[in-house]
């Protein structure tokens, strides 16, 4: 999916740093001292998620892109994968760090298709989970349908779910019987920075999402068939609060 390139996030605290993001496009210069404060503002380099090219999750479902185009091999591949990455969680962990666990993974290991998105080249294996898991590389289908699979793996109830408005996807989760947008490709810095995880957009509410600060609507679940349902209610404000330095550090919230 292609990102809008004038469709920068906005909402973020007035502070010099954001500012000087802004229409700075070129500026990978910053991302050495930005990789040494960002850590404890949670902030990434860039906004992204709007995500739109010759296949968009509203127009098919995002649950089925990883079968695209791909051998019985790769489909193993995939699969073999999946299993891996959901090997890093202990049965006696909670759900929070098992979810925890998928996110920062998923940030850590795959990087946002950015060069391409610029370049409105992105190729359809980075709208996959193949591209995300095996390659490395994908844009928010990617990341989605990559995270859901994993968390399908764990036994934990998860969705994708797709703004139009927003040409975006990210997750639902439910954790101890409450449900929790977690957003994988927000999480993951643009340029790229190895290592680096936000959670920004980690196991927060409807109420969250949608403030001045994240700015995220209208968001629906698509079927199979093509069909749309509503969404979870996502109700709890259980880590609104938290910090990124809650998440890093905090033995309370592994």
């Amino acid at each position: 999916m292609r990102k809008n390139k004038a469709a920068f996030r906005t909402g973020k605290p007035k502070s010099w740093l954001v500012k000087l993001k802004i229409g700075l496009e070129w500026a990978f210069l910053l991302s050495a001292l930005l990789a040494v404060i960002m850590p404890f503002t949670g902030m990434n380099t860039f906004a992204r998620g709007n995500d739109f090219n010759r296949v968009f999750a509203g127009t098919i479902h995002v649950s089925i892109l990883q079968n695209i185009g791909k051998s019985p091999e790769e489909q193993l591949q995939l699969q073999n994968k999946v299993e891996e990455i959901a090997d890093l969680v202990s049965p006696e962990d909670s759900d929070v760090k098992k979810v925890k666990t998928v996110h920062d993974y998923l940030v850590r290991n795959t990087e946002y298709d950015y060069t391409n998105y610029l370049n409105d080249t992105v190729p359809m294996v980075s709208y996959t989970a193949y591209g995300a898991l095996i390659r490395k590389v994908a844009v928010c289908q990617g990341y989605s349908t990559a995270f859901q699979m994993i968390m399908e793996e764990l036994g934990i109830p998860c969705e994708t779910v797709v703004s139009d408005e927003m040409r975006h996807a990210w997750n639902m989760v439910q954790v101890d019987e409450e449900w929790y947008h977690v957003d994988t490709t927000w999480d993951d810095p643009v340029p790229d920075l190895k290592n680096h995880v936000s959670y920004d957009n980690f196991l927060i509410s409807d109420s969250r999402i949608q403030d001045e600060e994240h700015q995220y609507t209208n968001w629906f679940i698509r079927n199979e068939d093509n069909t749309i349902q509503a969404a979870p209610k996502a109700t709890s404000t259980k880590y609104d609060s938290l910090s990124q330095r809650d998440w890093m550090y905090s033995k309370e919230h592994p």
